[in-house]
């Protein structure tokens, strides 16, 4: 099927709509396999990244399923999945701000931590370690999220800040989004490097605290989340 050109509205929005449109007309059946993100993206004018983000949205609301390395692939095609997937693209708005909050806050409650923390406090962090650890071993995505989740968790009860933790608990909340996890999982899939690069810079994290040392921590941490800035929201755009 020939994609049309850009017309004046949301560009990811419009991928979703001739997607949409042609799967409605029977261009594609259930089954069927989507063209590369490259070919969508020059037929219609636009950049890659607003196809991702479409072919994201598309994929949490079970239109279509994305296999890294094989393609995109026609999975459904009811209009409450439909409707789903135009909801979704507003998720994105906000989570770049969302991550930017996390960055500040997770560096600043560590930088507290390493004040705060005694050798008790290290225990529920190692803990947390090992869960990431096994899911490694086992490829175990959901695994890993509990894990990363438990880590930063641990790391603000050792400011012993009831505050902070609700704070921190909250916000992991929201970054657990379908936009933003679903994001993180499909390049978990297709980048496996990703969580043993991950897991040594929670270790690093760890040993800084051990340390008691808040610019090894600051520094450890700032350069984990622009690499995760990086890595990740090359699927999901501004």
């Amino acid at each position: 099927m020939p994609f049309k050109r850009l017309e004046s509205k949301p560009k990811s929005t419009y991928v979703i709509d001739q997607i949409v449109r042609a799967i409605q007309e029977g261009e594609y059946k259930i089954g069927d396999k989507l063209p590369p993100e490259r070919l969508i993206a020059e037929q219609i004018g636009i950049s890659r990244p607003s196809v991702r983000e479409a072919l994201l949205s598309l994929q949490l609301a079970g239109i279509v399923e994305r296999h890294p390395g094989n393609g995109t692939f026609i999975r459904r095609k009811e209009k409450r999945a439909i409707f789903r997937a135009y909801s979704l693209l507003e998720e994105t708005k906000d989570i770049f701000e969302i991550f930017e909050l996390q960055k500040v806050l997770e560096i600043g409650v560590a930088e507290l931590a390493t004040e705060k923390a005694d050798v008790q406090s290290f225990t529920e962090i190692e803990n947390a370690l090992d869960q990431m650890r096994l899911a490694i071993e086992e490829k175990d995505h959901d695994k890993w999220f509990a894990g990363d989740r438990a880590f930063h968790l641990a790391i603000a009860k050792v400011t012993a800040n009831s505050l902070i933790e609700k704070q921190i608990n909250s916000l992991i909340d929201r970054m657990n989004r379908d936009v933003w996890r679903e994001s993180k999982r499909y390049y978990l899939e297709s980048k496996s490097e990703y969580l043993n690069q991950s897991f040594e810079e929670h270790c690093q994290i760890l040993d800084a605290l051990k340390r008691r040392d808040r610019k090894l921590v600051k520094d450890i941490m700032e350069k984990h989340f622009i690499r995760i800035k990086g890595i990740i929201f090359k699927k999901i755009r501004r």
